[in-house]
C-alpha cells in the first residue's frame, strides 16, 4: 500500500491549471484506488473551501501549515521546515511512501522530507516550460539562476519527471543533462462523468439569452495577457462586422480591463462553475485559444471532449495535440517576436471565416475533435498512467 504525499498551495499557479490537475489526481485515481493507503496533503493556503470536500475522506490526512505555526508567506515555510516534517512522517506508516511535487517552490520541503523518510519516492511534474518562459520575458540574470539552481535540485532527486509536451521535455533533459530514464509524458485529461445530464442546446440557449441563430464564439481562461485576451478583442473587433449574429462569450476571471469598444456583442461571463462551463461548451460554435503558452489546456481537452472545433494559437501544447489531419490546416502559427501583429490577426481571421462559413468544416473538424480525445487524451488512460506509476515507483 501506497503513502501519496504532496502539497497545496495558494500562489498564482495553484489558482487554475495545477490545482485542476491535483483535485483531478486525487479525487479520480487516488481516492478510488485500492493500493493507496494515505493521502497526506501538506497545506500553505488558508482557503478552507477548496479542501472542505477533501477533510471528509477517510483516507486523506491534511496538515495545516498556517494553524500550526505562523506563515505568512512561501520564504516563512523555509523556517520551519523540520517541525513540518516532523508532522509529515507522524503519518508515513510504511515504507511505500511517494512525494508528488507540482510547483518548484516547494523545493525546501521537499529536500528535507527526501532526508528524512526512508526509502521515499520523488515525482515531478513540470506544469510549465519556466526556462522559456523566463527567458522571453527577459528575467533578471541573477533571479534567473536562483530559480534553475533550485528547480535543478528537484529534478535531480527525483525517480520520475512528468512532462506534458515532448518540447518541454527534450529542452530540460537537455537544458539540465536530465537522465532520460526518469523522463515520462503524461497528458492531462478530465473527468469521463462530467455534465452526464445534458440539457438541449435549444433550452440552455435560452437560459444564457441567445436566440437559436445566433453564432458562439467562445474564451474559456483567466483574462490576463499571457492568455492573450488582448489579441482575443483585437481579432473580435475586425471579426464581427463581417458576421451578423455572432457572440464572443467569455468564462473566466482576470485583471485585465478590455478596452473600451463599441461591439455589443461581448459576453463577459467572469467565474462560472464546472457544471455551467459545460453547458456553454454544448451552445458554444466554435473554442478560440489565444495563449502564448500552454502545455496541455485542460480548456482545450475540454473543448475536444464535447466535439467543439477549435481555432488555436500553434503554441507547445496545442501543436501536439492538434496539429494532424484537418486540424493542421486550423492552428495559426506565429513566432514569440510577432506574436500580436497584424499577420497573426489576420491569419486567426481567415481560419475563423473558414469555419464560420462552412458548418460541414465544423462538423468535420468537431469530429476529429472528439477522435483526438478518444484516441489521446482519455481519462482512461491517464488513470492508468498514473496508476501504474504510483504503484511502480514503490516496488
Amino acid at each position: 500500500m501506497v503513502n501519496y504525499i504532496t502539497f497545496y498551495q495558494s500562489n498564482e499557479a495553484f489558482k487554475y491549471g495545477i490545482k485542476k490537475y491535483l483535485f483531478l489526481l486525487i479525487n479520480e485515481v487516488l481516492i478510488p484506488s485500492d493500493k493507496v493507503d494515505k493521502i497526506i496533503i501538506i497545506n500553505t493556503s488558508i482557503d478552507e473551501k477548496e479542501l472542505e470536500k477533501l477533510r471528509k475522506v477517510k483516507k486523506i490526512v491534511i496538515i495545516d501549515i498556517h494553524k500550526l505555526y505562523s506563515i505568512h508567506s512561501i520564504n516563512d515555510i523555509k523556517k520551519i521546515v523540520p517541525l513540518v516534517v516532523e508532522k509529515v512522517v507522524e503519518n508515513v506508516k510504511s515504507n511505500n511512501a511517494v512525494l508528488h511535487i507540482n510547483d518548484p517552490y516547494m523545493q525546501p520541503l521537499a529536500f528535507y522530507l527526501k532526508n528524512i523518510i526512508e526509502n521515499l519516492k520523488v515525482i515531478y511534474t513540470i506544469h510549465k516550460n519556466r526556462i522559456n518562459y523566463f527567458k522571453r520575458k527577459n528575467v533578471d540574470d541573477v533571479f534567473f539562476q536562483k530559480f534553475t539552481i533550485a528547480e535543478c535540485s528537484i529534478l535531480k532527486m527525483t525517480d520520475v519527471n512528468i512532462f506534458l509536451t515532448d518540447k518541454t521535455k527534450n529542452e530540460y533533459e537537455k537544458f539540465y543533462s536530465l537522465d532520460q530514464k526518469k523522463s515520462l509524458i503524461i497528458k492531462n485529461s478530465i473527468p469521463n462523468h462530467l455534465n452526464e445530464n445534458r440539457l438541449s442546446k435549444e433550452s440552455l440557449k435560452v437560459k444564457y439569452g441567445f436566440s437559436q441563430d445566433d453564432f458562439l464564439l467562445l474564451y474559456v481562461g483567466r483574462l490576463d495577457i499571457e492568455k492573450g485576451i488582448d489579441l482575443l478583442f483585437s481579432i473580435f473587433e475586425k471579426l464581427e462586422p463581417l458576421h451578423k449574429q455572432i457572440h464572443l462569450v467569455i468564462i473566466g476571471n482576470g485583471d485585465y480591463v478590455p478596452p473600451e469598444m463599441s461591439l455589443k456583442n461581448i459576453h463577459l461571463f467572469g467565474y462560472l462553475s464546472s457544471e455551467e462551463i459545460m453547458n456553454v461548451y454544448q451552445i458554444a460554435d466554435i473554442g478560440i485559444i489565444t495563449s502564448k503558452d500552454e502545455e496541455c489546456s485542460f480548456v482545450c481537452i475540454e473543448m475536444l471532449r464535447f466535439g467543439l472545433p477549435i481555432i488555436s494559437l500553434a503554441n507547445a501544447g496545442q501543436s501536439e495535440i492538434l496539429d494532424t489531419g484537418l486540424y493542421s490546416e486550423f492552428l495559426v502559427r506565429y513566432k514569440p517576436h510577432n506574436y500580436s501583429d497584424s499577420h497573426v490577426i489576420e491569419e486567426f481571421i481567415h481560419k475563423l471565416n473558414k469555419l464560420i462559413d462552412s458548418s460541414d468544416t465544423r462538423r468535420s473538424l468537431g469530429n476529429e475533435s472528439l477522435s483526438i480525445y478518444n484516441n489521446s487524451l482519455s481519462f482512461n488512460k491517464f488513470f492508468q498512467n498514473y496508476h501504474n506509476l504510483i504503484c511502480s515507483v514503490v516496488m
